[in-house]
């Protein structure tokens, strides 16, 4: 079930349920009384299903906010992915030959040839650009995974929801710090 799913829930529950869990945006909350006036409130019976839709919730918002902080990095999608492990594969390939002193034919280099007139002065230089990219991309992605990692373990350990939630909120602080990553 996606967090999607989990807000549109309509959930009708007998009155002796007694204590109830409720989503509010991405904040969990217990409440005893499921008539209060100010619902969009999803009351969830708290004997057990809550923690585990509480952390389904959470550990897509942590994703969500990795997907988020990544983006800000890197164009999101898996065939960019694919051309962008290309490019740097043939970057590096390059710049160790330059760097040897060998002459660089650009059509052996299809994917860096069709890019560099757009994005740089020379063939050399776009090169030598998408290595320091990539060479970012690995720092920040290692971060990125270590946050994301870190916060969907604490989420899987937390005993309450509300552990859940400092959990989550832990993470997805974490996350937005790596937006700057000068602060690392």
């Amino acid at each position: 079930m996606t967090a999607e799913e989990i807000t549109n829930l309509e959930i009708s529950l007998p009155p002796d349920m007694g204590l109830l869990v409720g989503r509010r945006g991405n904040k969990f909350e217990e409440r005893v009384d499921i008539t209060h006036p100010d619902l969009p409130f999803i009351p969830l019976p708290v004997a057990g299903p809550d923690l585990k839709i509480a952390r389904l919730v959470a550990s897509e918002s942590i994703d969500s906010a990795a997907e988020e902080v990544s983006a800000h990095f890197a164009t999101p999608g898996s065939a960019k992915a694919m051309r962008y492990q290309e490019k740097a594969r043939e970057a590096r390939e390059i710049v160790a030959k330059l760097d040897a002193g060998e002459v660089v034919d650009p059509t052996l280099y299809p994917a860096c040839n069709t890019e560099w007139p757009a994005r740089a002065a020379s063939f050399e230089d776009f090169a030598r650009l998408v290595v320091e990219r990539a060479s970012e991309w690995a720092l920040i992605s290692g971060h990125i995974e270590k946050a994301q990692a870190e916060g969907k373990t604490a989420v899987e350990q937390a005993k309450t929801t509300d552990e859940v939630d400092a959990a989550r909120e832990n993470a997805v602080a974490t996350l937005t710090v790596l937006l700057h990553p000068s602060e690392i």
